[in-house]
């Protein structure tokens, strides 16, 4: 069931990888506050996506764990910029707000092994 449904992880690996590069694509790279979350969670959400994304899993549950620690970290990436007070940087905010969000559905794909995304037969 859940064996199919790491491509949802897969495109966390990616969007993590983004959120480390964002802040020097987009032009936020002088906001060190921002930088620095931005840096740290997109490195941990593209860990433990490709952790799960690679493993071998003979009982897709097992793992379900790593993939709601990154619902937090997309939460997180949704509040984190009020909470560390970057909120007027709008460009970092719109880029972690968007991802965040995108974080939270992917990781909750993979976490729970809904065909969310995929009409139902």
């Amino acid at each position: 069931m859940n064996n199919n449904m790491k491509w949802a992880s897969w495109v966390n690996v990616f969007l993590g990888i983004w959120l480390i590069a964002a802040p020097f694509i987009l032009g936020y790279s002088q906001e060190t506050t921002a930088v620095s979350n931005d840096i740290v969670i997109g490195a941990i959400v593209a860990i433990l996506a490709f952790m799960r994304a690679v493993a071998k899993e003979h009982d897709p549950t097992r793992l379900n764990w790593i993939s709601w620690i990154n619902v937090i970290f997309g939460l997180w990436l949704i509040i984190g910029p009020f909470i560390l007070g970057y909120s007027v940087i709008t460009t970092a905010v719109s880029n972690d707000l968007i991802i965040g969000v995108l974080v939270v559905v992917f990781a909750g794909i993979r976490a729970t092994g809904r065909k969310a995304l995929r009409p139902t037969r």
